[in-house]
């Protein structure tokens, strides 16, 4: 890899010292050094800005005030960046190795992704077809991308009212633009479950029906209604 290569890495915490803790040392363990690290604190009135505090050597920019949600948060980190790749790895979310960054291929693609371990089952998530955008399904875990902030910066933000499918709104916008997106057989990070993109309710569907029915109108939607019949023929990476 280049070492010429800035990589910012966003954090968004609330009250979750230990899980930030995690994370940050995940981040200063990487063998690749060019990195940004920039950590968006909603808040937090536990001990997360002590840890901070500890590992401020490390943290280029940190900031703690209430937010409006995760995205919100998310975008304030971006607008922070000075890095050529960006990637989101939030509280309790950690890269997967210490060589992960030295790892990956930075390329000419507006968006590289790779692969994730589920925590605490210790399973690697699948890889789905791009294609599978199509049925509102994301192709791989938010935490194991990497965008191209040199090339597209005016492109990566979020859609914040679409709240639990902003990263998947995101991904699909490039992803019609025909901007190249490119795999690559790196295990990126391991993703503790039960955070924000796994929770199921009547508002991630409701944000799930908007976000399909905005870029593929009423044929998205019948789609949709099929995903589980659709997905259950996907071929993996």
């Amino acid at each position: 890899m280049n070492s010429d290569l800035k990589i910012s890495i966003v954090t968004i915490n609330y009250n979750d010292a230990e899980g930030l803790e995690k994370t940050i040392l995940s981040v200063i363990n990487q063998t690749y050094k060019n990195i940004e690290h920039i950590i968006i604190d909603g808040g937090s009135t536990d001990n997360s800005i002590d840890i901070i505090k500890k590992y401020e050597d490390h943290v280029d920019y940190w900031i703690s005030e209430p937010d409006n949600g995760v995205f919100d948060a998310m975008n304030k980190g971006i607008k922070k960046c000075t890095g050529d790749w960006v990637n989101f790895m939030n509280s309790a979310d950690t890269f997967n190795n210490d060589t992960v960054m030295s790892d990956i291929n930075f390329d000419d693609s507006a968006l590289i992704y790779g692969d994730t371990i589920k925590v605490p089952i210790n399973k690697k998530r699948p890889i789905f077809e791009m294609n599978s955008l199509k049925y509102g399904m994301i192709m791989a875990c938010h935490q194991a991308m990497f965008f191209n902030l040199k090339q597209h910066k005016n492109e990566i933000y979020y859609h914040k009212k679409l709240n639990f499918f902003a990263e998947y709104e995101l991904v699909n916008r490039l992803w019609k633009k025909d901007y190249k997106i490119s795999y690559q057989p790196v295990t990126v990070a391991n993703y503790l479950i039960g955070g924000l993109s796994s929770q199921i309710s009547w508002e991630a569907r409701r944000s799930k029906f908007y976000a399909v029915s905005k870029s593929y109108g009423i044929v998205g939607l019948i789609r949709l209604a099929l995903e589980k019949v659709k997905l259950a023929g996907y071929k993996t990476v």
